[in-house]
């Protein structure tokens, strides 16, 4: 029973503050409190406030039409997939899928071991573990992981999971209060992976999903249909362990991370001030780490500095394909830097303005 508690508390506490988020924003427009507070705290928290009560429209009308759909085609949205007929008239659905470059039978078997207690998701591990799920994601194909009776459980906790609706070796499974994993062929060399879920039309149901899931499960999602790409692209039927890292290159991408973790709250930081207009010490140090992040990047020719030290202690995975696609990784540092340079610019196009 704690462990459940505690997987429910890391799951859903993130929506409830991103709700308090908003509920402040927009108590703190509609009254006019965010526009009339001049000086002190309400003056910082201006900004905040704006941005909580935008949130929810830039939310309904640009993020969740992107994710509910992320990465299907307009016929895979349309088109009727496997498990559908369990929630005949859905209050939400969502279609997500990706191609992965292998052929079908080198994608089924990741897609097919999936669970607690097999697989894992191939999501964010850490993310799942701080709730107790006691994950550990595979990095080869376990034939004895390969097939699932129907009313089967397949676990997301030690303590609970969805059963098996249906199981179709090589084409589909589908999980209750889930949705269909389909893979579908393209050619004899990719595939196409399908993720449809549906949440029933009962106003209770749908409030619990739009309030509280709905985010925490794209975001997981989204990743584990990267790890089945990454992994099936990577290593096929392949049995041959994952590469293990020493203690020297886990060390080291512990203080990577760190210090880019640094980095994006000097970089909210340098926004803050500039939305807000504050002006302290802190902010000092702030400028000086971009600055000095900025002339490193530049030194190496637009890339990550401690790249090549990763690389020379045995680490191949480059610290920002940890949470994003390799294409959105390369982009990840010239945007960053993008970002702080309009922040800097505003900060100082505000400091002249109130003569700072």
């Amino acid at each position: 029973m704690t462990e459940i508690v505690r997987g429910m508390g890391v799951l859903l506490s993130p929506s409830l503050l991103l709700g308090l988020f908003v509920v402040f924003g927009t108590w703190a427009v509609t009254t006019g409190w965010v526009f009339s507070c001049r000086e002190g705290l309400a003056r910082l928290l201006r900004p905040l406030g704006i941005l909580g009560a935008l949130f929810p429209w830039a939310y309904a009308f640009a993020f969740r039409p992107w994710h509910l759909r992320w990465g299907a085609t307009d016929e895979e949205v349309e088109k009727l997939l496997p498990g559908d007929e369990l929630v005949p008239d859905p209050g939400i659905e969502s279609t997500r899928a990706i191609t992965v470059n292998a052929p079908v039978e080198e994608v089924w078997p990741w897609l097919a071991q999936v669970g607690q207690d097999r697989g894992g998701f191939y999501s964010y591990e850490w993310l799942e573990n701080l709730a107790g799920a006691q994950m550990r994601n595979a990095d080869r194909i376990h034939p004895e992981w390969q097939h699932r009776e129907v009313g089967e459980t397949v676990f997301l906790h030690p303590a609970t999971g969805p059963k098996v609706a249906s199981f179709e070796p090589g084409r589909t499974m589908v999980l209750e209060g889930w949705g269909a994993f389909v893979v579908e062929p393209i050619d004899e060399r990719s595939t196409r992976v399908i993720l449809r879920s549906r949440t029933p039309k009962r106003l209770g149901v749908l409030l619990y999903y739009l309030l509280t899931i709905e985010i925490p499960h794209f975001i997981m999602e989204r990743r584990m249909l990267k790890g089945i790409k990454e992994r099936a692209e990577k290593r096929g039927l392949d049995p041959s362990p994952a590469v293990k890292l020493s203690r020297a290159a886990l060390a080291f991408r512990g203080a990577h991370a760190a210090i880019a973790v640094e980095q994006l709250l000097a970089i909210a930081y340098v926004w803050w001030c500039a939305l807000s207009g504050r002006r302290d010490r802190l902010l000092r140090i702030a400028v000086a780490t971009l600055i000095g992040e900025g002339v490193l990047v530049s030194a190496n020719r637009g890339d990550c500095p401690l790249g090549g030290l990763q690389e020379r202690l045995g680490d191949p995975v480059p610290l920002f394909e940890l949470v994003l696609s390799p294409r959105a990784a390369k982009r990840a540092v010239p945007t960053l830097g993008a970002i702080t340079v309009v922040g800097l610019v505003l900060l100082v196009v505000r400091g002249r303005r109130d003569g700072l």
